[in-house]
């Protein structure tokens, strides 16, 4: 129907940050990059979690929002943006944790049933 229609579009914006995790972790030297997924589904609720080495350094805009330090920013950072939509449409959150050379993000979709 519709709605299983509807489940899959959060996997492009699963597929921008798994690219970001790659290229992240591609400006660093080969033996210090990894990068972790893991995915869980309990009762109703699916909790994605993407975990990779990156260089420290975060862009962020006035407003504080993590932005694209790709040249070409009209064609890109929309990934987080794309996951927010889907995120907000199953009552779930999103959670960012840079830290000083690993960068965390945990999706939680609620609702799934």
């Amino acid at each position: 129907g519709v709605e299983n229609k509807n489940n899959f579009s959060g996997l492009s914006g699963l597929g921008n940050i798994l690219d970001n995790a790659i290229e992240a972790s591609l400006v660093l030297h080969e033996e210090k990059r990894y990068i972790k997924f893991f995915m869980k589904y309990e009762g109703n609720t699916l909790i994605i979690t993407v975990i990779n080495a990156y260089n420290g350094e975060i862009l962020r805009n006035r407003r504080g929002k993590i932005v694209t330090n790709k040249g070409d920013s009209e064609n890109h950072g929309i990934g987080l943006e794309s996951v927010k939509k889907v995120v907000d449409k199953y009552h779930g959150s999103v959670v960012i944790e840079p830290g000083v050379q690993k960068f965390t993000i945990k999706i939680i979709l609620c609702d799934l049933s």
